[in-house]
C-alpha cells in the first residue's frame, strides 16, 4: 500500500507534468498565431474560410483551456497539495 508520502510525490509529479503541458500549449498556441497571420495576406480563397469555419470552434475551445481551465486546474492542484502537506508535515 502506498503512504500520503508516496501520494504527495505523484501530486508533486503530476502538478509538475500538468503545468509542462500547461506551457507546451501556450507556446504551440502562441507559434499557431503567428503562422496564420504570416498567411493572412496571401490565403484569401474560399478554402481559407472554410478553414476558419473549422478551425474556430477548436481554437475557442483550446483558448477556454489555455487561460481559464488550465490556470484553474493548477490553482486546485496547489490547494490540495497544500492540503495534504500541511496533514503530512502539519
Amino acid at each position: 500500500m502506498n503512504s500520503m508520502d508516496d501520494t504527495f510525490e505523484r501530486m508533486r509529479l503530476f502538478r509538475r507534468a500538468v503545468e509542462q503541458f500547461q506551457d507546451a500549449l501556450e507556446s504551440s498556441l502562441g507559434d499557431l498565431e503567428r503562422h496564420h497571420a504570416a498567411v493572412d495576406p496571401v490565403w484569401r480563397d474560399d478554402r481559407r474560410r472554410a478553414y476558419d469555419a473549422e478551425y474556430a470552434p477548436l481554437q475557442a475551445v483550446l483558448l477556454d483551456y489555455a487561460r481559464h481551465l488550465g490556470p484553474q486546474f493548477l490553482e486546485f492542484l496547489d490547494e490540495k497539495m497544500r492540503a495534504l502537506d500541511d496533514y503530512l508535515h502539519g
